[in-house]
């Protein structure tokens, strides 16, 4: 096992961590360009793909490469990752420009929040909590794509499901920045 484990950090140390943080951003770009063409069996695809944005982490903390300059290229990226996801559900004409404005603001201030109060308290205490951080968002918003690929017209309540959906997702990201608001205001003096 401790032979397997040297092998694969030694494999892992082959990769530079901040190189995976800007390739990650290739699917999404790849996953705007879908959207913006109406392509969503391709988008979906390259959310899949997206993927990549998880192991820049994983392998820098494998390899003790862990770095601050790391940490903020990362947390950039993954604000632009957000934004690029959220707007290409609007510029495929899928939601309204209010529901894509709330959510990137939701998106932004829920990232924004935990990194303040991570920065208020020194670094010495996590603020990761909440009901819809990043990935549950990714996920969410993959689903959300299917759906529409499965069923392109489907409505419910009155109106188009997508849209229903973003709300829906709205509304949980607000709680979640309620739920970080509640955990900063708990823990810091």
């Amino acid at each position: 096992m401790e032979g397997n484990l040297q092998w694969t950090v030694k494999y892992l140390r082959r990769f530079n961590p901040n190189a995976l943080t800007i390739i990650g951003i290739i699917p999404q770009a790849l996953f705007f360009y879908f959207m913006l063409n109406q392509q969503f069996m391709a988008a979906a695809f390259m959310i899949i793909l997206s993927c990549i944005d998880m192991f820049d982490g994983m392998i820098a903390r494998a390899t003790n490469r862990v770095t601050r300059f790391g940490a903020f290229l990362d947390s950039t990226v993954d604000r632009l990752s957000d934004f690029i996801l959220i707007a290409g559900f609007y510029f495929a004409g899928l939601i309204s420009l209010n529901l894509f404005l709330t959510l990137f603001v939701f998106s932004y201030l829920v990232s924004y929040v935990r990194s303040r109060a991570e920065l208020a308290s020194n670094g010495t205490i996590k603020f990761d909590v909440g009901l819809v951080e990043r990935s549950e968002r990714v996920i969410y918003l993959f689903i959300v794509l299917l759906l529409e690929i499965i069923w392109p017209n489907a409505t419910v309540f009155g109106g188009d499901l997508t849209p229903k959906l973003i709300l829906i997702l709205i509304l949980l990201s607000g709680y979640t920045l309620l739920q970080r608001i509640i955990a900063a205001y708990q823990k810091l003096d």
